[in-house]
Parts: structure tokens; sequence; C-alpha cells
């Protein structure tokens, strides 16, 4: 699809998507089986990543003073398609963390028809994250 200016919500969003893409083939994830052919994959993030996944989801949020101290990607699989991505950013207003805390989120669900599919380079790289939890 082809957007244009009048579609700033959906550019946002796909920024955000570039963004989480982008981290996840860098990165490396811990994978648990949470049965019925269903994999949970989970990112720790650094705080490099936690800046620039925060600022993508809530722009306004770059000129704040505020420090992010944990955050994670993870990403539900069934089968061989992606149903779900959740990241989130926790931390807090520099000096008043407790006080003020912040959380930044942002969870998408997918729902595959027969013409999306998961770009190969994402599905090789979980497909190689399930292998080495499994000691294969």
């Amino acid at each position: 699809m082809v957007l244009d200016a009048q579609d700033n919500e959906l550019i946002d969003r796909v920024h955000l998507l570039e963004v989480l893409y982008q981290i996840c083939l860098n990165g490396e994830f811990k994978c648990v089986d949470t049965g019925n052919d269903t994999w949970l994959y989970t990112l720790t993030l650094d705080e490099a990543a936690m800046k620039v996944i925060a600022y993508a989801a809530a722009p306004d949020m770059e000129s704040l003073p505020v420090t992010l101290t944990s955050g994670s990607i993870q990403i539900m699989v069934k089968g061989d398609s992606m149903t779900e991505l959740d990241g989130s950013c926790i931390g807090g207003v520099d000096g008043l963390a407790e006080a003020a805390p912040v959380t930044v989120s942002a969870k998408m669900s997918f729902i595959h028809n027969r013409g999306s599919q998961v770009p190969s380079a994402v599905k090789d790289q979980l497909i190689e994250e399930r292998r080495e939890n499994r000691g294969e």
C-alpha cells in the first residue's frame, strides 16, 4: 500500500515496525515452547535499543528527561506465522523514577492470510534460535 502525508498515523506505525524489525534482526532471542505449536521469543533490550523503540512509539518523549531502565520485545509464533509482537520499555522521569514512572509499549496482533508471510530473514533467525534452545 502506498502511504501519503495524510496517513500520518499509519506512517508512524510503519516507522515503529521498521525499528522493531531492525532491532530483532540484530538481537539474540530466548525461546520458550508454550505448547500447541506456539513459541514465545523474548529479546532483552539494551539502553540504546530502548531509546530507539520508545522514540519511535512516542516521538514527543525524546524531549523529556526520562531514563529507561528495562525493556524487551516478545514475539509469539504459532506454526510458521508470527501472531503477536509486544515491545515495552520501562523507566521514569530523571530524579523522580519512583514518583513518576514511565512505560512505553506497543502491542500488535497479526492476522495472516495466504498472501502474507514472515520475511525470510526473520523466519530464518527465529528458527535458528529455536534449534539452539533445543540443543540441536
